[in-house]
């Protein structure tokens, strides 16, 4: 027999999914909760060295192939070509923030999204959906780490790209970029709590994993621009924060354009925000009812 001491409920281990709804309080989330989930992850993170491979690396060699490729049809570092359909002729600042910024879905799509699953792995899965807090926070605190690990690893493919290739960025830029950058992770946190319940309902997240991530990557503007998409697919990027977050931030790093020229960018992401966050919310909920309902919280 378990006791949980904040409901003083006893719970064997057949109750243990029936009650999954009652131990949690009203509120959607618990930042208190979810801040302790986000420090225990950053130190089993921490605590395997061969991590900062993957974060250090790793971003400058996804990076790399594709400034080889640029160069070996251009013959240099710029092309006429690219910055007709683009707006920028230097093809490798437009890459490497397209990748600086995609690194922060990434980690939304394989970090936060997975992890339900990897605690299910672990054996925890049932157990941390018994704690006294809702199951949101739980997946705000991976969030929370995931968004200090990738961070560590872009500050580092930023100044790696800074060093080899000697780009150079509007220092006004900094601000407008940060906003952006903000609102495009808030909206995709939103984005990940419907990708892990759909999860929790599918199981194996490798086959869902890879498709949505190809998908996302394909309609963002991380290579190349929205315009060289066929025309019917078009309107996909654009109901995507990384599309906006992504142009607004070239243009804000590589054209100086200040806050007011970027006004309807934030807008929209502000808009994206809203809707990826209800969205995500009714959607986890509505997985976690039928995963309860099917018996199947536990089930591989």
């Amino acid at each position: 027999m378990v006791t949980l001491q904040s409901t003083n409920i006893p719970l064997s281990v057949a109750d243990g999914e029936a009650a999954l709804l009652k131990v949690a309080p009203a509120r959607v989330i618990d930042f208190s909760a979810a801040l302790t989930i986000a420090r225990n992850s950053l130190r089993v993170s921490l605590r395997y060295p061969a991590n900062f491979i993957i974060w250090g690396v790793m971003p400058i060699l996804w990076l790399l192939p594709f400034v080889f490729t640029g160069i070996a049809f251009s013959g240099g570092i710029t092309s006429a070509q690219f910055g007709g359909q683009t707006g920028y002729a230097n093809f490798i600042p437009y890459l490497a923030l397209g990748w600086v910024v995609f690194s922060y879905v990434d980690s939304a799509i394989w970090g936060v999204g997975n992890t339900l699953r990897w605690y299910q792995f672990a054996g925890v899965l049932e157990p941390m959906f018994l704690i006294p807090a809702p199951r949101l926070s739980i997946l705000l605190g991976a969030a929370m780490a995931e968004l200090v690990t990738t961070s560590m690893s872009t500050i580092i493919l930023f100044g790696l790209s800074v060093l080899i290739f000697n780009l150079q960025f509007a220092l006004t830029a900094v601000l407008p970029i940060l906003l952006l950058l903000f609102l495009m992770i808030v909206a995709f946190t939103g984005f990940a709590f419907a990708f892990s319940g759909l999860i929790l309902v599918f199981k194996d997240p490798s086959v869902l994993t890879q498709f949505v991530h190809v998908v996302i990557y394909t309609l963002t503007p991380v290579n190349y621009s929205v315009s060289v998409l066929p025309s019917w697919v078009q309107p996909l990027s654009l109901i995507l924060p990384s599309t906006f977050a992504i142009i607004g931030i070239r243009e804000a790093a590589l054209a100086a354009a200040g806050i007011a020229l970027l006004w309807g960018d934030v807008m929209i992401l502000l808009l994206l925000v809203v809707i990826f966050w209800i969205t995500g919310i009714l959607v986890f909920r509505l997985a976690e009812w039928h995963t309860r309902k099917k018996g199947k919280m536990g089930a591989f």
